[in-house]
């Protein structure tokens, strides 16, 4: 499959549909985008124009490459090897190097916990509200009930998500670093 800017005029929920359709294909994906982001979800191995008429094959999406790059610049004995014009060269570190990057159910995950966690707030905060009326208990007493028992169930998924916020946080920033 081939795909030429695929990202440009969607919205976020088509953005992750599309990614997630990316992510579930079998086959090979030929992809020219400039959605950093885009690509550093979506592919396995980049292939970087070089800007001198050459093309070099990396691992992983942009981040990678920036970062390998940086990497071959820095240490001594991983000099970027000799090319020939027109032709993709494979680093060998870059192909052994493992991805580290949250998965892409772990990444779409981390990115509606924040918008989950202020709607149950605002949840939360309305049922409180509504608690607070004085007069509830004794106008409806199996509404307080009911309440009561929603909004402990509220609290306590609130917990889980917050719990789990953090934990994909954690993992993500041990995974870059």
């Amino acid at each position: 499959m081939i795909l030429d800017e695929p990202t440009n005029d969607l919205d976020m929920d088509t953005l992750d549909l599309l990614q997630e359709v990316l992510a579930d294909y079998k086959g090979t994906i030929l992809l020219v985008s400039h959605d950093r982001d885009f690509l550093d979800r979506v592919v396995t191995s980049s292939v970087v124009m070089e800007g001198d008429g050459t093309a070099t094959e990396y691992a992983g999406g942009y981040s990678d490459y920036k970062a390998l790059k940086a990497k071959s610049v820095a240490v001594p004995g991983l000099e970027k090897p000799a090319k020939t014009k027109g032709t993709v060269t494979n680093i060998e570190s870059a192909a052994k190097k493992k991805v580290n990057k949250l998965s892409y159910k772990d990444q779409r995950e981390l990115d509606q916990l924040p918008a989950d966690v202020e709607t149950l707030s605002m949840k939360i905060s309305d049922m409180e509200a509504e608690l607070s009326d004085p007069a509830l208990y004794s106008k409806n007493p199996s509404r307080f009930e009911a309440l009561s028992k929603e909004l402990e169930a509220k609290r306590d998924e609130l917990d889980e998500k917050e719990m789990r916020w953090l934990e994909l946080e954690e993992l993500r920033e041990n995974l870059q670093g």
